[in-house]
């Protein structure tokens, strides 16, 4: 078909895992704002920063895995 590699989305949940516990490990040392909120439906995220903005410290500056993906 022309495709060299394929790659499955969970590869992309990986990669989300391993930045959401790196940027954890950087706010718990260097005293960032915790707790430490994140999620994996960027419509979560749209509905915390409209409805709820002074928790917007607290979210994860992560993406998505899909979005890890199409980077």
């Amino acid at each position: 078909m022309g495709f060299k590699h394929v790659f499955d989305t969970d590869f992309g949940a990986d990669l989300t895992i391993m930045e959401e516990g790196t940027e954890l490990v950087e706010r718990i040392k260097g005293g960032g704002k915790l707790p430490m909120f994140s999620s994996c439906c960027p419509g979560w995220v749209k509905f915390a920063e409209h409805n709820f903005p002074e928790l917007l410290p607290n979210l994860s500056s992560c993406k998505s895995p899909q979005q890890m993906m199409a980077r």
